[in-house]
């Protein structure tokens, strides 16, 4: 398939606008490392959608427990720095086997080497979502948030809102959103860049304004 047609085939699927837009800002990612996002929290209205499903999700603080019983297509990332400062961790289980996690905080988390996210502290902030490349297409990431949202209000006395962010080239991220029926809140958007090893952020007056964006980690 041509570049062409593969454009072709996203205005079909997400609109001229943001299958340009996603042309350019892929194009761009070869002379600079960055991303550019919306920053966005959950609307706060309930889901509503049936999720049925054999494999169960549960909770787990073990941290030796997580990594010893994922499922070998996991990446093999050392999460004990979260499991240490209390993050809480949600997981999809098949015989024993982790097949799904997703983790998330209210603390500011780094989101690479030089970069981390902010927001309020009042705000919850759902990070490392994976799943198994066999057991993709069971919709396991929605299975988890009941689960989730459970886990949160036992802990908070009530779930934090979620924020969250897309980077503007992922167009099937951006469409997912949209198509889960309930609209996330647009709360900016924050840029980083990293220019000859030097991380630089920048982050809207929106963003500034809801208290939420990316700065780099000695900040």
């Amino acid at each position: 398939m041509s570049a062409e047609t593969g454009f072709l085939d996203n205005v079909r699927n997400y609109g001229f606008t943001r299958s340009l837009r996603a042309k350019i800002l892929k194009g761009l990612r070869r002379f600079a490392d960055f991303e550019l996002c919306v920053l966005l929290m959950n609307s706060g209205k309930p889901y509503e959608f049936d999720l049925p499903s054999e494999i169960p999700v549960e909770a787990i603080t073990c941290s030796e427990s997580f990594h010893a019983t994922r499922h070998e297509q996991m990446p093999e990332i050392d999460y004990q720095w979260a499991f240490d400062r209390g993050d809480q961790c949600i997981v999809n289980k098949h015989d024993g086997v982790i097949v799904g996690y997703e983790f998330s905080t209210n603390l500011p988390t780094r989101v690479n080497d030089g970069i981390e996210i902010y927001f309020p502290e009042w705000c919850g902030y759902g990070y490392a979502s994976f799943t198994a490349l066999d057991y993709r297409g069971q919709r396991l990431a929605k299975h988890r948030w009941p689960e989730s949202r459970r886990q949160k209000t036992l802990r908070h006395g009530s779930p934090p809102r979620e924020v969250f962010y897309i980077n503007l080239a992922n167009l099937a991220g951006l469409k997912s959103d949209a198509a889960d029926g309930v609209p996330s809140l647009r709360l900016g958007y924050g840029l980083w860049i990293n220019i000859s090893g030097r991380y630089w952020c920048w982050n809207s007056r929106a963003a500034k304004r809801n208290g939420i964006g990316f700065r780099t980690e000695n900040n």
